[in-house]
């Protein structure tokens, strides 16, 4: 959640007092099964729902009845997950659809519907309230149980409301209208109505010819076809219809006054014309020329702009210098009411390729650090957020030091962290099930992402989930209390890897020991060098805001750049940085 969004919600619907209310689930952070933490959880959101003035109904969401357990406590606080009400001869159904399995509704609830159909047959409307929109994952691969729930009410007046996916979309189906509601107070990029991402109240009055909806904005009120089917295909199509980039430069040494030029590359995939504008944000130790661009590309055309960059102060490169270029990408796509604007961040990187220094000794992989004499790598200004960017009030909320060594047979990295409130669940995170790698979100812990395939194989943007888990080492570090730490890859870690830590004073200690097989397997021989990433994600309460914080920009977003983060394992004297 974003702190304070519902509870304006709440405050807002008081003062436009509808007969009642009703959500399409989520209404918790959910995902771990600490009954404690779960009834803190629902106390506090039950007290925010009882400043309502009107009466308000429940619908189960995945991080409602993630578990078997959740699902009781569910039943504890407001007994059935399915249920129907009458309301001036309205037929109200909400169902659940998180029955057995995600995304689905079961054969017991389906029963029940009819029954309760036919017990209602004669009704002016009816309205069907459920979490997923499963109508969408109608793609003959898994079976919702939505393709038996249609029969049933496609010959009667209906309208159906979901949420989960966080993006507004109105959908016709069966003569009828499908909402996919937005959300009120949870994750978005609030990237407005265009985009079906804003903070909403769905205000539905009931007419003598059916219902008619309004999406009240909590800033605005827009007509319920502000974004509907076709231009959401529009829209996620021109999300990936460009690409951006900064070349990255490479250099050990910067002279006071130097310049040095890089090339910006704009590429329109689209079969529209493309505007692009942005601006380079201040920097301490680096000046770009131009400082801004505005230009406009053709249909399926490519741009390139010749960027000097002037180093301000002269000084060795320890770490990457990164200077943000804020970036818009504007289409005016036909049948849009207004531009589709896509805000990117690219980044003009000064970096090195450090060579991993053998171990002067012999490491005790232990989480003790006394033997490591230096941890060269920050990460106290990160270079991207994920969710709430305003949880982290700076270095001293959350920042760490690390550092790398090798010897005949290993791979050690070492991990200093500072944490001001560090939130940890003892004995959560042991499961390999999905359910239990989704609790590491609601605790202090950090994300290694290990890329130890050949360089020219590690150019491909990577996105689904399953190429990740073919071609990438990634390790979820949750430091427990009680001097232990749990690491994982996908639930199973690679034999021979550990992760030994302990609380320190101001936070934590990792050691990591990788086998050199373990990384040759990637390699396809003896690794030659690697490519890393770092994820720190701190929450400082579990019912607060969450946000990770990455050491270098995420492979999977146009802030990355060639070779961020490549560490060589020995002087290669062959490496050309932008092969």
């Amino acid at each position: 959640m974003r702190d304070g969004v519902f509870k304006e919600a709440v405050r807002k619907l008081n003062l436009l007092q509808p007969e009642f209310v009703i959500s399409v689930g989520d209404l918790i952070n959910g995902y771990y099964d600490n009954e404690e933490q779960i009834n803190r959880e629902w106390e506090d959101f039950n007290k925010i729902i009882d400043a309502l003035e009107m009466k308000f109904f429940y619908v189960a969401g995945n991080h409602d009845t993630w578990s078997p357990f959740s699902s009781e406590i569910w039943e504890k606080y407001f007994g059935l997950r399915y249920y129907h009400f009458l309301y001036r001869d309205v037929l109200f159904l909400i169902l659940h659809s998180e029955d057995g399995s995600p995304a689905s509704v079961g054969e017991e609830q389906i029963q029940y519907l009819a029954q309760t159909l036919a017990e209602n047959r004669d009704v002016r409307w009816t309205f069907i309230f459920i979490h997923q929109p499963l109508w969408a994952y109608d793609d003959g691969d898994r079976d919702t149980g939505w393709e038996k729930v249609e029969p049933l009410i496609k010959d009667r007046k209906h309208t159906v409301f979901a949420g989960h996916l966080h993006e507004y979309t109105q959908y016709e189906r069966n003569n009828s209208r499908y909402y996919q509601l937005a959300t009120t107070g949870g994750g978005s990029g609030l990237r407005g109505p265009s985009h079906g991402q804003f903070d909403q109240i769905a205000w539905i009055t009931m007419t003598e010819t059916g219902p008619r909806l309004a999406n009240l904005d909590l800033d605005g009120i827009y007509d319920d076809d502000v974004r509907t089917e076709a231009m959401a295909e529009t829209s996620l199509k021109l999300k990936h219809s460009f690409e951006v980039e900064i070349d990255p430069i490479y250099r050990v040494a910067l002279e006071q006054n130097e310049s040095v030029e890089t090339t910006l590359r704009i590429k329109n995939k689209a079969d529209i014309p493309m505007r692009v504008n942005g601006h380079f944000k201040v920097h301490e130790f680096l000046q770009a020329d131009p400082y801004t661009i505005n230009t406009e590309l053709a249909p399926l055309s490519e741009q390139e702009i010749k960027i000097k960059i002037k180093f301000l102060k002269r000084f060795e490169i320890l770490d990457a210098l990164m200077m943000p270029m804020s970036i818009n990408i504007i289409f005016s796509p036909e049948g849009f009411p207004g531009e589709l604007i896509y805000e990117e961040t690219v980044m003009a990187a000064i970096d090195i390729f450090p060579i991993v220094p053998e171990a002067p000794m012999a490491v005790s992989v232990d989480g003790d650090l006394e033997e490591w004499d230096d941890l060269p790598f920050t990460m106290s200004n990160p270079s991207q957020f994920y969710e709430d960017r305003t949880a982290w009030t700076g270095p001293e909320d959350a920042s760490l030091k690390f550092g790398f060594s090798q010897d005949e047979d290993f791979l050690y990295m070492a991990f200093d962290v500072r944490d001001d409130s560090l939130i940890s669940q003892a004995g959560k995170i042991e499961t390999t099930s999905i359910q239990g790698q989704r609790g590491l979100r609601l605790q202090d812990h950090l994300g290694l992402i290990i890329d130890a395939r050949p360089k020219t194989e590690r150019q491909l943007k990577i996105t689904s989930m399953s190429e990740k888990r073919k071609n990438f080492l990634m390790l979820r570090v949750d430091p427990k209390p009680f001097e232990e730490t749990i690491a994982h890859h996908f639930g199973r870690l690679p034999e021979g890897v550990y992760f030994p830590g302990v609380k320190t004073e101001k936070g934590y200690a990792v050691e990591a020991a990788i086998p050199h097989t373990v990384l040759d397997a990637y390699y396809g021989g003896e690794w030659e060098n690697l490519r890393f990433n770092l994820i720190k994600f701190d929450v400082d309460k579990l019912t607060g805001s969450t946000v990770y914080l990455w050491w270098r920009p995420s492979w999977a977003t146009h802030s990355s750049y060639k070779n961020s983060g490549t560490f060589l394992r020995k002087q290669a004297d062959n490496w050309q940085p932008n092969d």
